[in-house]
């Protein structure tokens, strides 16, 4: 519970210093998205870190909550319904830059789902296990 804790709140102080800090768009675009990395290649940890997804929780919570509500209610919904953890975080991440532009309007909003999905995406792809879970998952 307290590393879940430290993880949303990593992710909160990267996207505040980086609004407050450098100020511009760019940093709150690429915040997440190198906060996320970051949880999931940690340089003193040989690279071998988490799934991203606490820390990505965090810097949603700080850019826009509605967004991290329906990121985590599409996680719960495909998690519900197939009881496969990877394959929810799959469908979220696939769907974050389409609720970015639905929440906002704008094609800039997209591209910011695809920063902050990206890494998780990159992780699940080199999950060992991977074929074994979505293709049990697709056969049936």
């Amino acid at each position: 519970l307290l590393t879940i804790f430290l993880d949303i709140a990593k992710g909160v102080l990267a996207l505040v210093l980086a609004k407050y800090w450098a100020g511009t768009a760019a940093a709150v675009v690429l915040a997440p998205a190198l906060v996320i990395a970051g949880d999931i290649w940690p340089l003193f940890l040989g690279f071998q870190g988490g799934k991203g997804l606490a820390a990505g929780l965090g810097s949603l919570l700080v850019v826009n909550g509605w967004l991290a509500f329906w990121a985590c209610l599409v996680m719960a919904l495909v998690m519900a319904l197939t009881r496969n953890t990877n394959l929810s975080i799959l469908a979220a991440c696939l769907l974050l830059p389409f609720l970015s532009w639905w929440l906002w309007g704008s094609f800039w909003w997209f591209f910011f789902g695809v920063l902050v999905a990206l890494p998780v995406l990159v992780k699940l792809w080199h999950t060992p296990r991977r074929r074994v879970v979505y293709y049990r998952f697709l056969s049936h």
